[in-house]
């Protein structure tokens, strides 16, 4: 097997998550912060109380790790409850969101990709709804 390692000096550094570039992607605010060159999307991702993301579903695996607050992974007809440091594998092609449950807390979790960012996965369309 073969491995990818990215020197620890093409990894940027960021001070303070304030200075991430957040963007809205698929219902929650979301920034990249895949080491350039990586094999893999990673992002952090947060999700205001009460939101959700978009149903969807990707042409390649995902996992999402809950980093504070609490998430509900709604995974094909599944209900999984998360808290801070759990973690949910979703396989490709399967119906997806997470849904933040809190009425006052926001979420903050990360997402591995195994797509890279400059080619990221392709949104499966959702034929039900």
């Amino acid at each position: 097997m073969s491995r990818s390692v990215i020197p620890s000096e093409a990894v940027p550094l960021v001070k303070h998550v304030s200075d991430l570039g957040w963007i809205m992607h698929l219902g929650r605010e979301y920034c990249d912060v895949s080491p350039p060159g990586a094999p893999f999307e990673c992002a952090l991702s947060r999700m205001a109380p009460g939101g959700a993301s978009t149903r969807h579903a990707h042409d390649v695996a995902e996992i999402f790790v809950v980093v504070s607050g609490k998430a509900t992974a709604h995974v094909d007809v599944e209900c999984i409850p998360l808290e801070a440091t759990e973690s949910v594998y979703v396989p490709p092609g399967i119906i997806h969101y997470l849904s933040n449950p809190s009425d006052h807390e926001t979420l903050v979790y990360m997402l591995i990709c195994w797509s890279p960012i400059d080619q990221h996965a392709k949104i499966i369309p959702n034929k039900s709804a």
